[in-house]
């Protein structure tokens, strides 16, 4: 009991502390209306994990994590494929890019470090406060520039890929996972997001994937992670949060 109440005290501390960061950023007059919807999904997904006894409504268990030879293989191929498309035009054109995204984040990554948040910029918006964040820490850490962009964004996508990998075998099976993941690797949607350099969506994409997860494993893993997501991609939030309505009504996916 007390694991569990410590738990759901660091989701709600977690949650509580994205959302305030996140109301600063808004005109004061959607400061009231903001708060009480994001409140409202805190006791949604609180209520729902209570519901289940704070256990995952689907139990995690060696089997339900093996995964045979044809979906370890699309796994790695996926992997090697996003891997290369990124390498070749990264090997060619250097830190350049197609995209003028990649610019408000390289200015970005030339101001000096001052916080963890960092300081309000124009160029990256007033929802970039996820990304900002990833952006210092790996300043604070001297991680070179050039893999806060494109190292960072090969990891999102690679995330990205799996965490879909992992929904897709949940509803229609291994063979359909594998296949979407391929895909998903090969898509020009998966290139266009690094090589134009979309560095905030990939997060928020991320973001939402594993939001979806936490949804079906733990709902109040999903409360920090709903905050994350909304100082990270404020739309993907919106969305990813529609999720609740079915829970409040205990309507089950």
């Amino acid at each position: 009991m007390l694991q569990n109440s410590r738990s759901t005290l660091i989701s709600l501390a977690i949650y509580a502390l994205s959302n305030i960061l996140i109301i600063l950023q808004l005109p004061p007059m959607l400061y009231v209306p903001y708060g009480i919807y994001a409140s409202v999904l805190a006791i949604i997904y609180v209520r729902e994990a209570g519901s289940r006894g704070f256990h995952s409504k689907h139990d995690i268990s060696k089997s339900n994590l093996k995964i045979g030879r044809l979906a370890l293989i699309s796994i790695i191929a996926a992997c090697v494929l996003i891997i290369i498309t990124h390498a070749i035009p990264y090997i060619r054109f250097g830190h350049i890019g197609f995209g003028y995204d990649i610019g408000y984040y390289k200015r970005y990554i030339d101001i000096p470090f001052t916080s963890l948040i960092g300081q309000y910029s124009y160029l990256l918006g007033n929802e970039s406060v996820g990304a900002r964040i990833i952006i210092n820490v790996l300043k604070a850490l001297h991680i070179p520039g050039s893999f806060t962009l494109f190292g960072m964004s090969t990891a999102l996508g690679i995330a990205a890929g799996l965490g879909l990998f992992y929904l897709v075998r949940r509803l229609a099976g291994t063979p359909v996972a594998s296949l979407t993941l391929v895909l998903y690797a090969l898509s020009l949607v998966q290139f266009e997001s690094f090589q134009l350099m979309l560095w905030k969506q990939q997060l928020g994409m991320a973001l939402f994937i594993g939001t979806l997860i936490a949804y079906e494993m733990r709902p109040l893993l999903g409360i920090p992670l709903l905050g994350l997501l909304a100082i990270s991609h404020r739309t993907s939030f919106f969305i990813a949060s529609l999720r609740a309505y079915p829970l409040s009504f205990n309507v089950s996916s």
